[in-house]
């Protein structure tokens, strides 16, 4: 069918035992004709490609995967105390209650309704099976029936029976378990609600929130999201000042040392919550609006932007300063391994009556270096450092930096000083900020 539209002279070309020979006996006209053809029947043939291509993928079923939806619950047995004596039912240990996860699959609407949180249900066809940790996991299906008790019991049974109602946890506690974390390097999750001051994109699909409270203490939440995500923690049009939110389930990981405040993670299970702890989000909006509210938050972002933290203790090993790079000279190598680093001493004006010393690492002192300009090979290149031009180029820019140091105990004869382990431009505006709300 593609051909029946050809020229002549290209039928009898392609019929013909050498095509290209033939052509070259063509005149010039007949060459354009077949040269034009040539063209047109790729154009063609490529239509005709794709168009089959599309039929059939419009005839195949398409290639989705189904899932099927479930609710995930924590479910634990009621306990019937009207079976125990007084007594019996005032000694009784709630944790001793066992609880189970249960899996709830093709959920109908009607009886959703009925799955919340203290209700007390019974169900009926339920299957149990053990976990390779010997755990209990209950699935229940659309054969499950679910029905509320024909008595309902009382609030003091439910908590007797070991239920607990979920309530926000402070930033103080968060914090506080943070640092137990930090130390045993195990995480936990916990409902939180607060301020959210200041959102940041880290990287294409990865973004970071700063929440707060009355205790100007600090959480920093991160969570992993799709590359064209524009408001991944939710937050809707206001976006603008502080915005008071809760959520479930945020996974509380190791405390940050540098920021002086506790990390958490966004998991599977973490969800932005409406309904709960709207006491505590009524109590947080009415704080957030009122002028020491405002400043409050606004404190803690010249905080954040300055990159001096809170401190909810004094330092111990880590301190923070803000200065310029006086004098610099080098020191001996340091050997951690098989790693060999070469370690400098610098003198840092930080505007207190002496000058701070410290020790830093040629890759360090190389980032400081290239934080101010483009230097040619004289002063910096890859066979070492020019320490006269280094030295000269730092006084004579004069850069406000931001430092944080590290307490290093003496070693391979080196006395006890601080170490810089971050170094990067200050960020003045911020500092600026924050200097005003003290004096203030």
């Amino acid at each position: 069918e593609l051909d029946e539209d050809a020229p002549e002279e290209w039928k009898k070309m392609v019929a013909s035992g050498s095509p290209e020979d033939f052509y070259q006996q063509l005149g010039e006209n007949e060459k354009i004709n077949v040269d034009s053809w040539e063209k047109k029947r790729t154009t063609l043939l490529h239509g005709m490609v794709l168009k089959s291509i599309q039929d059939s993928l419009k005839d195949d079923s398409p290639n989705q995967r189904s899932s099927v939806p479930y609710i995930r619950l924590l479910v634990r047995s009621f306990s019937h105390l009207e079976d125990l004596s007084l007594n019996e039912a005032h000694n009784l240990n709630t944790d001793e209650i066992p609880s189970v996860e249960l899996l709830f699959w093709r959920v109908s609407e009607q009886v959703e309704s009925l799955l919340k949180e203290g209700s007390v249900l019974r169900m009926k066809k339920l299957t149990a099976k053990r976990g390779r940790f010997d755990e209990i996991t209950l699935t229940a299906g659309p054969e499950t029936h679910v029905e509320p008790l024909h008595h309902a019991p009382t609030y003091q049974h439910i908590l007797m029976s070991g239920y607990k109602k979920r309530v926000p946890t402070s930033l103080v506690s968060i914090n506080i378990e943070s640092k137990r974390i930090c130390a045993s390097r195990e995480t936990r999750d916990f409902d939180v609600a607060a301020c959210i001051v200041k959102v940041l994109r880290v990287s294409r699909n990865k973004s970071l929130a700063y929440l707060t409270d009355e205790s100007g203490l600090v959480l920093k939440l991160f969570r992993d999201h799709k590359d064209h995500a524009v408001d991944p923690f939710s937050l809707g049009a206001a976006q603008t000042g502080p915005v008071v939110t809760a959520f479930l389930d945020v996974q509380i990981s190791s405390f940050d040392t540098s920021e002086q405040c506790a990390v958490g993670d966004w998991t599977l299970l973490t969800c932005k919550t409406n309904r709960m702890m709207q006491i505590r989000c009524e109590e947080l909006q009415t704080w957030c609006k009122s002028p020491q509210g405002i400043k409050f938050c606004c404190d803690v972002v010249n905080r954040i932007d300055s990159m001096i933290p809170l401190c909810i203790e004094p330092f111990i090993e880590k301190k923070v300063c803000v200065g310029y790079f006086l004098h610099l000279h080098e020191m001996q190598n340091r050997i951690t391994g098989s790693e060999v680093s070469t370690l400098y001493m610098v003198l840092i004006d930080c505007g207190c009556g002496a000058l701070l010393k410290a020790i830093i690492t040629k890759k360090l002192l190389q980032d400081a270096v290239h934080f101010c300009y483009s230097l040619t090979k004289s002063i910096l290149d890859e066979g070492g450092i020019s320490l006269p031009l280094v030295s000269e180029f730092l006084r004579n820019n004069q850069v406000l930096f931001y430092f944080l140091l590290h307490d290093r105990q003496s070693y391979a004869g080196i006395p006890s000083m601080f170490e810089i382990t971050q170094v990067s431009p200050a960020n003045i505006d911020g500092i600026l900020k924050m200097h005003s709300s003290i004096a203030n």
